[in-house]
């Protein structure tokens, strides 16, 4: 039995009615166009605050590692001597006011990401505001930080920010030709036009979730070349390759940790609710894993006791696979867990040349924006070869 998520389902519709939809598409680019023009004039107005703020934002529409990547830049930040604290809106939660977020929160109240960053940055201050420039202040008065990294805020421009990195998933090929011939919301992924957003970029990150070194086969290895050569970058502007590779199984219950190997040729169910549930599907097939039932649900659903139940009596005992953004909002729940298995992600740029020339960037920002030298990344400098 196979089951489609909302935004999966939501894609194909998009296929289906394209060609219908394409008039709307123009009236949404034009707004966007119009909306990030005033922005540039300074007909509407940024707001700053006195700490340096790093975006991770994307053009399309979820699903393009902006979770893992927050989160490699946050702990790679913090080893460097930095005090990150990271933002986010608390997609999903209830909570309107800034909010400094604990482990004890529930997902209805901050958001599964936001929790998902707590229990994985136990060091890292985590905030939820709907409105990012009152996070921001909140950051700032409560002095938890030296810097903020911006959760999903390229089109969030009424905070001003030092740095922007845009994020670009090529795990497969329909996303890279999405890249190649974007078109905004509705009939197209894009949230705004590819080239607006490229011109205010201070970096690309194009992400791959691949199980191919973990399972034995070979990398993809179009799958950062292709997308550089479809679309050609402005001038001097710095990409990266970050990758997303399985790491290991957790039990739910917070046992211990169970190699993939014990899984391989197994029947499993795949549970999940993120953005593109294909994506994780295919990550477990490509691990060996004999996927008996795919359950997608949309982004950010908040699973309940009796839908879990009754997927466990349907598994006939199969362990229940799920991601890590999943397992915060389950692991809340009245339900037998010691069936269920969280997938870990190990996430790293694609080389250590690749780290040195990112963090170098980041060093001259945080050096350029704090008063006190001691706040800077001690980091080695290095040239970036664009």
């Amino acid at each position: 039995m196979s089951e489609l998520g909302k935004t999966e389902l939501d894609i194909t519709a998009q296929q289906i009615f394209s060609p219908i939809l394409i008039p709307a598409s123009f009236v949404y680019r034009l707004i966007a166009d119009v909306r990030n023009k005033l922005f540039d004039l300074g007909v509407l107005k940024s707001l700053s605050v006195s700490l340096p703020v790093i975006c991770v934002g994307n053009v399309s529409v979820g699903g393009n590692g902006k979770t893992p990547f927050t989160r490699f830049l946050a702990t790679n930040l913090q080893d460097k001597g930095a005090r990150p604290a990271i933002l986010l809106r608390g997609y999903g939660g209830s909570s309107v006011s800034p909010r400094l977020v604990k482990d004890s929160d529930r997902s209805s109240l901050v958001g599964d990401e936001a929790l998902m960053y707590v229990n994985s940055l136990a060091d890292t201050p985590v905030v939820v505001a709907k409105d990012r420039v009152a996070g921001a202040k909140f950051i700032e008065e409560q002095a938890i930080a030296d810097l903020i990294v911006l959760d999903d805020g390229l089109q969030h421009r009424r905070l001003k920010r030092d740095f922007n990195f845009v994020l670009v998933d090529v795990s497969d090929q329909k996303a890279r030709a999405d890249w190649a011939n974007p078109r905004c919301l509705p009939a197209g992924r894009m949230r705004e036009a590819v080239d607006s957003a490229l011109r205010r970029a201070d970096a690309v990150v194009f992400t791959n979730r691949s199980a191919g070194r973990i399972a034995g086969k070979s990398e993809d290895s179009s799958a950062f070349t292709e997308p550089k050569n479809l679309r050609r970058l402005p001038p001097g502007l710095p990409a990266f390759d970050f990758v997303l590779n399985p790491g290991k199984l957790l039990k739910l219950d917070g046992g211990s940790s169970i190699p993939l190997s014990e899984f391989q040729g197994q029947d499993v169910i795949a549970l999940t609710a993120i953005a593109k549930p294909g994506v994780f599907f295919r990550m477990l097939d490509d691990l060996g894993l004999r996927l008996r039932q795919r359950v997608g649900r949309r982004d950010h659903h908040q699973f309940t006791v009796d839908e879990i139940e009754a997927l466990g009596v349907q598994s006939e005992g199969c362990p229940i696979i799920v991601t890590e953004k999943d397992a915060v909002k389950l692991s809340q729940l009245p339900i037998e867990k010691d069936n269920i298995f969280v997938l870990e992600l190990s996430a790293d740029l694609k080389s250590e040349e690749q780290k040195s020339q990112l963090f170098s960037l980041l060093d001259s920002l945080v050096s350029a924006r704090t008063s006190h030298p001691s706040r800077s990344l001690p980091l080695r400098k290095t040239s970036i070869d664009h």
